[in-house]
């Protein structure tokens, strides 16, 4: 009677843990972080419309950025600054210029990480961004 109880306190073990691991596991496929931006117009999406350059500007008291924004079949391909001024050159705002392009089209977003001493900076490529995309035809912000 008491190895039947051990056995049975045995297995009970073992299907629990077992459980445990089922329950863990990360089967499920890796998500394409690539995804065409929230509201684009369905034809960027379907890649019908070939390719479509827009350009965005933000400024926030004496400080601007224009950027240009390359878009191919809804994913953005090409970054491009055309202005940044009245920026202080710092280190946090070099980082964003130099890695904003980067950044955008590997997110397929303009929304782009903080950089440390950077906000201003960032929240202006943010904008700008999102001011060229609001050039798309049907997009919805």
């Amino acid at each position: 009677m008491i190895r039947i109880k051990k056995l049975l306190v045995f297995l009970l073990i073992v299907l629990s843990l077992g459980m445990g691991f089922v329950a863990c596991s990360n089967d499920s496929p890796e998500e394409d972080t690539r995804y065409p931006p929230y509201g684009i117009a369905p034809d960027y999406y379907t890649g019908t419309v070939e390719s479509d350059t827009k350009i965005g500007m933000h400024m926030e008291g004496q400080c601007s950025v224009k950027i240009s924004l390359t878009l191919v079949g809804g994913y953005i391909t090409e970054v491009s600054f055309l202005e940044a001024t009245g920026h202080s050159e710092t280190l946090g705002k070099r980082l964003v210029i130099e890695k904003a392009p980067a950044e955008i089209v590997a997110k397929n977003s303009v929304e782009i990480d903080a950089v440390s001493s950077a906000t201003v900076s960032r929240n202006l490529v943010v904008s700008a961004g999102k001011a060229a995309l609001a050039k798309i035809p049907g997009y919805v912000p």
